[in-house]
């Protein structure tokens, strides 16, 4: 790669280039791609076409390379940067025919009932049952659908590239790659590994990158990324600053020896950052939170150390000194010995790999063992060296097949690999890609010259080094920038470029002549465009004092019947027109179509067809009407009125209740569909010819009017509103559909709404979003939807906005308005209850939905899975109706692991072994009073080796907080003596019972001796988790967590998280059911209407394309190694028409 400096100078302006009508010749002689000389390219190229190179595309403008950091080199990414995965044409394909494609299939392992998370496995299941002789033989075959390697390996029957381990559930809770063994390499000769991936990962969710792909990678539930996002955000809010280096990376520095740069074997990571006046830390529990969050990633490698590859270790301990080396535990291995360059025989320090397995064990126990096998690492399943790289889900929010999981994955910038040891010696992650001498490409292509910036261009060469170099179509691709489609639709008529989007002005150009019509046709996007409000109050201000002191002035966006007003006052159907997204649909609701579908392959979409939207407009202009209330079979908050009411009947009942709400009119409310084109005249938009109303019927001047004169009624020391609309000015359409917005709001809404346009470059619009510098935006917000059937909800249930208090100045990556979120939908009314259930009467959402959906909305104590039923009928059926228990903590838990283990095994003299297995639990006086010196038993149960009981000894030694601090911590210390002074300490012997593991006291039972003769003794249970009660003379478990032996913790926002993902997974007990959840889905959806804190526009990129590039499948997200231009094929016998390549 020539190292030509990046020129960020625009050298060409077209922005007053709007229709063909506008060209003159003397225009495009200037503006021709043609007319600038690049002297880097060989001359002759496709001469027929007049150009240069052999293929040319146009995107949207870049000013940066680094794919890390900037969502806007997501259209070229994967062609720069190979992913573990590639588009490629299927093996049966002409093509893939012709260069030889390889297979690629998706194995898996069948459902585990102990797969719920991979701890629950032994080296047993792991040697018995994840084998290669226990994988089933059918597979997907992925390289069917036009899938190909990448940096994975071709389909080995040995070691197959792809498999997922699956749940019981048969949803995948890990998927293992197995890479092409440093056969793919960065441009600068270095191979790819699997902690290349990781690396990104680490790079991403490190605030400190402000990487724009962060939701994008939160949206693949890798275990504990959402844990490190919010550890990390906790300590903004704490010290006003974010913690740098949150993943502990060290810093590279020479290596005298070597004259090679390493890791710096001194750097000490997760040191405390902020201090006292004294210098004293005080940010040592998020430093804690952060490290462990880290800890948990789950991603993983089979390289044990970083400094020395598993086959250097292999070799190192097979040699004569290393003979007695222990290898049980080998990642606790520190030192070895290694024959170093000289021949002599000298010491090595290991540095151990924190992304080593944590399950993954030695083949071996000792070194001189190694040379009977062939496998360093014993688990075949688990990644063995560094070009293996295991994926886990966070086990709340599986997949729901593997297939969804594999696809997630696929073709996602998020999770393209770096080379952070280039990255941080040639300047950091902020100056990667700035320049081509700070880049690295890693795959079919390098890039040849480059000028960043509007009207620039990337030069791409083949490189001949690539490892299917003989794939590579096209010699030379040149990728234009620039966003305007008559531009491109010129550049693409005169040759210069083999694709584009076509506007209006050119579509019947384009029809009327064959050659170009067979070229045409039809182009599905994904997602949602929509008028995106920013409604943090905390944005407007500077400072947290500022805020406070205008705490209570008032902020027109964040009204919602202002809100109501502009959405009701937009009509889609004209931005449409105006931006030439004529092929497109308006869409009123937020779910992005195509999105979710249930297992069945029914799509959400059809669950909202015959349901509608009711307004509190009424024709004659009245508000309210006196009206029977609706009374919910179910009763209040969800709970069963009876629960022995026949199941049937109740069923029955509930039909007629939701029978009822349809057949209702609202008493005259005006109401609107819930969707505004049913579900198949939606999916005809790839027809080539189609003529579907795209009348937007969520349009109506009259209700907006409605709500603005409501609006105005509470403020009439107003005479107007002034609102700031920003957007990136490229592409071209941004502009359009602002001033779209703002003529439609001036007309209809009598010019009280002053809508002021701000248009900004790309990336300072990013910041300025970020920041909630603005008060509407308008822009693709298919980043919030996520895998699974929550992924358009959740958004709403988790704010992200400023937080002026903790030092948090950005946000809007997980909730697109910053605040509003569901939650508020019920503050609103917290004082008006009759006005809440006359609301959900209008809107059609049921007590028992909403009682549901306010469970979702508002944080709690950590819940169990099991709902609580004091009658304990029926809870399996009727869950769902039952609130969840609060998780019972234990207070006392102890960890067994192997050091203290094998130093109790080792220690000879009996007294100090029976005193290292010792261990204290500390009862409150009233409790203890029950038990005499022996005749206690506390039940300990490992997370693993379940429950055993254990005796207890009373002892008198006197009770302080010092000795409960010594064998606990100072917290749980000041915590049991607060709660209860008078303390008794009992002793139990763990060691000599239990293995590694780690424990808990859950119970305290008394021994009760026997009555009779040839009786046993009796077990009777003292303290339960939860307090019991008296209920007809028996004894029943209540709700209420007992505070004797057991604590509750409030819902973190992480836990919070979880506990929704849950729901939406149907992993909440009592909603297994996907009909239920989507019912919710559409109550949501009604809540998202009436609330409007996003206004959905249209469905994203539905268009007319026209296109002469072969070889490739998708051009949303571009790779290049297999495209052409039909119009001048390089070799012989490939397709020279859509039609020829598609047969």
């Amino acid at each position: 790669m020539k190292s030509r400096k990046i020129n960020k100078k625009i050298i060409l302006s077209l922005t007053g280039l709007v229709t063909v009508a506008s060209i003159s010749a003397a225009v495009l002689a200037a503006c021709s791609p043609a007319s600038r000389t690049d002297s880097t390219l060989s001359q002759g190229t496709n001469n027929n076409l007049g150009k240069n190179y052999d293929v040319g595309i146009a995107i949207d403008p870049i000013n940066s390379l680094n794919y890390i950091k900037f969502a806007s080199m997501r259209r070229i990414s994967q062609t720069l940067v190979e992913g573990l995965t590639k588009e490629a044409p299927s093996p049966s394909s002409k093509i893939g025919f012709l260069v030889g494609a390889h297979n690629l299939n998706l194995r898996y392992f069948p459902p585990n009932p102990k797969a719920t998370v991979l701890e629950n496995l032994t080296d047993e299941d792991f040697d018995k049952n994840y084998t290669i002789r226990n994988l089933p033989g059918s597979f997907y075959g992925i390289s069917n659908n036009g899938l190909q390697p990448g940096v994975v390996d071709s389909e080995n029957e040995a070691n197959p590239s792809i498999i997922t381990i699956q749940n019981r559930q048969q949803k995948p809770i890990a998927m293992r790659y197995v890479l092409n063994n440093g056969a793919s390499k960065w441009s600068n000769g270095e191979e790819i590994n699997a902690h290349n991936f990781i690396d990104s990962v680490e790079y991403i969710l490190d605030i400190n990158t402000g990487s724009q792909l962060r939701t994008e990678l939160l949206k693949l539930n890798i275990r504990g990324s959402h844990e490190i996002n919010s550890a990390q955000e906790e300590y903004i809010r704490k010290h006003g600053k974010a913690y740098i280096n949150p993943f502990g990376r060290a810093n590279y520095v020479l290596n005298p020896e070597t004259n090679e740069y390493e890791e710096d074997p001194n750097f000490v990571p997760f040191q405390s950052q902020t201090f006292d006046k004294d210098g004293n830390p005080v940010d040592e529990e998020e430093v804690a939170a952060i490290r462990s969050a880290v800890l948990r990633l789950g991603l993983t490698t089979g390289q044990v150390f970083t400094n020395i590859t598993n086959d250097q270790l292999r070799t190192a301990l097979a040699l004569e000194e290393n003979k007695d080396v222990d290898l049980t535990n080998i990642r606790e291995l520190k030192t070895i010995k290694v024959r170093n360059t000289k021949g002599e025989i000298v010491d090595f320090k290991l540095r151990a790999n924190r992304y080593f397995n944590r399950l993954q064990k030695a083949s071996v126990a000792k070194g001189s063992d190694v040379a009977t096998t062939d496998r360093l690492l014993r688990h075949w399943l688990l990644p063995s060296n560094r070009f293996e790289l295991l994926v886990e889900f966070e086990t709340y929010a599986p997949y729901p097949s593997d297939t969804a999981a594999f696809n997630a994955f696929h073709g996602k910038q998020s999770f393209l690999p770096i080379n952070r040891k280039f990255v941080e010696l040639n300047g950091g992650i902020h100056e990667f890609g700035s320049t081509p001498q700070k880049f690295l490409t890693a795959g079919p292509f390098v890039i040849e010259d480059a000028i960043l910036g509007p009207e620039g261009y990337i030069l791409l060469r083949k490189n001949k080094d690539y490892l299917t170099a003989n794939w590579t179509l096209s010699d030379t691709i040149k990728i234009w920038f620039n966003s305007k489609n008559e531009v491109k639709s010129l550049y693409f008529e005169e040759g210069y470029i083999s694709t584009t989007n076509i506007p209006a002005s050119y579509q019947l150009k384009f029809w009327s002549q064959e050659k170009y019509r067979k070229l045409m046709k039809k182009q599905q996007g994904i997602g949602n465009v929509a008028i995106q409000f920013n409604l943090d109050p905390q944005s407007r201000y500077d400072s947290y004092e500022e805020y406070l002191a205008n705490k209570d002035k008032h902020i027109p966006i964040l009204d919602p019947d202002l809100r109501r007003a502009l959405g009701f006052a937009t009509n889609r159907e004209s931005i449409l027109r105006l931006t030439g997204w004529t092929a497109s649909f308006p869409v009123n609701n937020w779910t992005a179509f195509g999105d979710i579908k249930d297992s069945r392959g029914k799509n959400l979409e059809l669950w909202f067809e015959d349901k509608s939207f009711a307004t509190e407009y009424k024709e004659d202009g009245s508000v309210t009407t006196k009206q029977q209330p609706l009374v919910d079979p179910t009763g209040k908050n969800g709970s069963l009125v009876n629960s022995d009411v026949n199941i049937q009947q109740l069923l029955k009942t509930k039909t007629d209740f939701y029978n009822k709400l349809e057949q209702n009119n609202r008493f005259g409310y005006k109401e609107f569909p819930l969707v505004n084109n049913s579900f198949v005249e939606h999916s005809s938009k790839h027809l080539n010819f189609e003529n579907i109303d795209r009348t937007d019927k969520a349009y109506d001047v009259d209700v907006a009017n409605f709500y603005l004169d409501r609006y105005k009624k509470k403020h009439p020391e107003l005479n107007k509103v002034k609102l700031t609309y920003v957007y990136a000015s490229q592409p071209a359409e941004n502009t359009k559909a602002a001033i779209a917005f703002q003529d439609l709001i001036h007309r209809n809404l009598g010019g009280y709404v002053e809508i002021e346009l701000k248009a900004l470059p790309q990336n300072t619009y990013v910041s300025f979003i970020s920041s909630g510098k603005f008060d509407i935006t308008y822009q693709n917000l298919d980043k919030y939807a996520g895998a699974g059937f929550g992924g358009s909800m959740g958004p709403f249930f988790i704010s992200d906005g400023i937080d002026l208090a903790n030092s948090k100045s950005s946000g809007y990556e997980l909730n697109p308005s910053g605040a509003w979120v569901f939650k508020n939908f019920f503050d609103a009314y917290k004082d008006n209850p009759e006005g809440l259930k006359k609301t959900l009467e209008r809107l059609k959402i049921s007590n028992e939905d909403a009682e549901i959906i306010r469970e979702l909305a508002y944080t709690s104590n950590v819940k169990t899975t099991i709902p609580y039923n004091p009658t304990n009928k029926d809870v399996l059926l009727h869950g769902k109706q039952l609130p969840l228990l609060d998780e019972a903590i234990p207070i006392f838990s102890y960890i067994v692991n192997a050091a203290n283990e094998q130093a109790y095994l080792k220690e000879k003299n009996e007294t100090k072994k029976a005193n290292l297995a010792k261990r204290r639990i500390y009862l409150p006086k009233q409790l203890a009073d029950q038990l005499s010196d022996n005749d206690g038993v506390a039940i300990i149960k490992g997370s693993i080796l379940g429950q055993m009981p254990v005796r207890l000894t009373k002892l008198s030694t006197p009770v302080t907080k010092e000795m409960i601090a010594k064998d606990f911590d100072q917290e749980l210390a000041d915590k049991l003596i607060k709660e209860h002074k008078d303390r008794v300490a009992f002793e139990f012997d763990l060691l000599s019972q239990a293995k590694s593991d780690t424990y808990e006291v859950v119970d305290i039972q008394k021994l009760i001796p026997p009555q009779k003769e040839n009786e046993k003794p009796t077990l009777k249970s003292i303290v339960t988790k939860y307090k019991t009660k008296l209920v007809d003379n028996k004894e029943v478990s209540t709700d209420q967590v007992n505070d004797l032996l057991f604590t509750t913790k409030h819902e973190t926002r992480e836990d919070h998280q979880k506990r929704i993902k849950a729901f939406f997974s149907s992993q909440r007990v009592g909603w297994q059911t996907e009909n239920e959840i989507f019912r919710i889905i559409t109550d949501l959806e009604k809540i998202l209407r009436e609330e409007m804190p996003i206004l959905p526009i249209m469905d994203t990129d539905t268009n007319w394309t026209i296109s002469s590039l072969g070889g490739v499948g998708n051009v949303y997200t571009y790779y290049l190694q297999f495209a052409y231009d039909y119009r001048n094929p390089p070799r012989p016998g490939l397709p020279r028409s859509p039609d020829e390549e598609a047969n």
